[in-house]
C-alpha cells in the first residue's frame, strides 16, 4: 500500500485532457489570424482560371497586390470566421482522436508506438478531424473567392454561421459535407507525408554533421516538411477545393466526379459500346473526364468550336479513332463508317486515273521562256538576229585575226607536218640503233 501510494506521488500531474484539447484548438486559431490572408491567396489561385476563364493572378505576388487594389485590407481577411471555426472544429478533433489512440496504442510500461503505428495514428486522427471540420472548411472556401466574382454573382456570406445557414437552406444540409472525400484524402496526404518527410530530413540534416539535435535542426526540418507536404497535397487541394465551390446548375452540381466515375464504369463494362459522347461541359470537368478516363485506359479526346460547345469523347483501347474520324469530329460532323468506305475508295480510285493519264499523255519538250522575248526590252528584237551574222574581231578578249598571224597554215597540214617529223626522228632512231649493234 505504501509503495503504490509512493508512486501516485512520484507520477507527474499533467492537465485534464478536454484542457488540452482546448488548447490545442485555441492555438489553431490563434495561427489562423495570421496565415488567413495566404489561405485566401491561396484559395483564389486555385479557382483562378476556372472553367473558361482566363487566370486572373500570374503569382502570389500578383494576387495579393489585386486583392489590395480591389477590395482592401479587409477584402485579405475575408472569411476570417469561418477559418476559425474550421480551426475550432478541425484541429481539437484531430488532437483529441490523436492523442486517445496513442494512449490507447501504448504498452503498458509507457513504450509508445512504432513509427508505422504513429502514422496510421495521425492518418485516422486527420480524415476523422477533416469530416468534421468540412462545414466550416466549405464556408471558407466560398467565403474566400466571392471577391473574385462579380457583383451580380455573389454569394454575400456575412459570416460563417450566415454562410452555413444558407447553405442548408439553399442547397440541403448534404452541401455542407460537399467535397469531403477529397478533404480526408487531402488530410490523411498531409499527415502520413508530413510524419515521414519530417522524420527523413530531420535524420539528413543530422547525419550531414552541419546540425546537432536542437531547435534549428527541428526548424530545418519542419521547413522541408512543410515544402514536401504541400508539394504532395496540392493536387487533391486544388480538386477540394473546386468541388466545395461550385455552384448547382439546372440542379446538377457544376462537378460530377462521382457520376463519371460510374459513367465510365458502366461504359468499360458495356460491350456493345465502342465510344460515349458526352454533353458540352466546362474546361475543369473537362479535364476531370479526362483524367478519369485515363486512369481508366481508356482514350478521350475533346471537340467543338469554342468553350462552351465542347465537349469529350471517350473510346476503348481496342477501336481508337482513325484520322479521318478525327477530323469528322474536329469539323463538327457525325462520323458514318460506310461513307468514309465510300470516299476512299474514291479517292483511290481518282488517283489511279490520275496516274494513268499522266503516263499515256506525252507532254512535248519545249524550253520554259523564250530567249528572245525575255530580254527583248534590252537587246531589241532585231539586235540578236545581226549579232548572229557577224563577227568581229575583239583584241581585249584575245581573239586574233588571220590576217595577223604569222602561222597561216591550216589545222590539216599543221596536223600533216607533226606526224612527218614523227617519223622522221623514228626512223633516225632506229638507224643509230642497227650501226650501234653491227660494231
Amino acid at each position: 500500500m505504501a509503495a503504490a501510494a509512493d508512486t501516485a506521488k512520484a507520477k507527474p500531474k499533467t492537465s485534464p485532457k478536454s484542457i488540452k484539447f482546448l488548447f490545442g484548438g485555441l492555438a489553431g486559431m490563434g495561427a489562423t489570424v495570421f496565415v488567413q490572408p495566404l489561405d485566401l491567396v491561396k484559395n483564389r489561385m486555385q479557382l483562378s482560371g476556372q472553367g473558361s476563364k482566363a487566370r486572373e493572378y500570374r503569382t502570389s505576388f500578383h494576387a495579393v497586390a489585386s486583392i489590395l487594389r480591389n477590395e482592401g485590407i479587409r477584402g485579405i481577411y475575408t472569411g476570417l470566421s469561418a477559418g476559425l471555426l474550421r480551426q475550432a472544429t478541425y484541429t481539437t478533433t484531430r488532437l483529441g482522436i490523436y492523442t486517445v489512440l496513442f494512449e490507447r496504442m501504448s504498452k503498458a510500461d509507457g513504450t509508445p508506438p512504432n513509427f508505422f503505428m504513429k502514422a496510421l495514428i495521425g492518418m485516422t486522427a486527420g480524415a476523422t478531424g477533416a469530416f468534421v471540420g468540412t462545414p466550416a472548411e466549405v464556408a471558407l472556401i466560398r467565403m474566400t473567392a466571392d471577391g473574385r466574382l462579380p457583383p451580380d454573382q455573389r454569394r454575400g456570406y456575412t459570416n460563417v454561421f450566415n454562410a452555413l445557414i444558407r447553405i442548408t437552406r439553399e442547397e440541403g444540409v448534404t452541401t455542407l459535407w460537399r467535397g469531403c472525400i477529397p478533404t480526408m484524402a487531402r488530410a490523411v496526404v498531409v499527415n502520413a507525408a508530413q510524419l515521414a518527410s519530417y522524420s527523413q530530413s530531420k535524420q539528413a540534416l543530422l547525419d550531414s554533421g552541419y546540425f546537432r539535435d536542437d531547435i534549428l535542426c527541428h526548424f530545418c526540418a519542419s521547413m522541408i516538411s512543410g515544402l514536401v507536404t504541400t508539394a504532395a497535397s496540392m493536387p487533391v487541394d486544388i480538386v477540394k477545393t473546386r468541388i466545395q465551390n461550385m455552384r448547382m446548375i439546372d440542379g446538377k452540381p457544376e462537378y460530377k466526379n462521382g457520376l463519371m466515375e460510374k459513367e465510365v464504369s458502366d461504359f468499360i463494362q458495356d460491350s456493345t459500346l465502342q465510344k460515349k459522347k458526352y454533353d458540352p461541359m466546362g474546361k475543369i470537368e473537362r479535364s476531370i473526364l479526362h483524367d478519369v478516363a485515363e486512369v481508366a485506359g481508356l482514350t478521350s479526346f475533346s471537340f467543338g468550336e469554342d468553350e462552351e460547345s465542347r465537349y469529350v469523347m471517350l473510346f476503348k483501347k481496342e477501336f481508337a479513332p482513325s484520322d479521318e474520324e478525327l477530323e469528322a469530329y474536329r469539323k463538327g460532323e457525325e462520323w458514318d463508317p460506310q461513307k468514309a468506305e465510300q470516299r476512299r475508295r474514291l479517292k483511290e480510285q481518282a488517283a489511279l486515273e490520275m496516274e494513268e493519264a499522266s503516263r499515256s499523255q506525252k507532254r512535248p519538250v519545249s524550253p520554259n521562256s523564250n530567249y528572245r522575248d525575255k530580254y527583248s526590252h534590252l537587246i531589241g528584237t532585231s539586235a540578236a538576229k545581226d549579232a548572229a551574222h557577224t563577227l568581229q574581231a575583239n583584241r581585249a578578249y584575245g581573239c586574233v585575226p588571220v590576217a595577223n598571224k604569222r602561222d597561216t597554215r591550216s589545222i590539216e597540214e599543221a596536223m600533216n607536218e607533226i606526224r612527218a617529223k614523227k617519223r622522221q626522228k623514228k626512223g633516225e632512231e632506229e638507224g643509230a640503233g642497227s650501226g650501234s649493234s653491227s660494231v
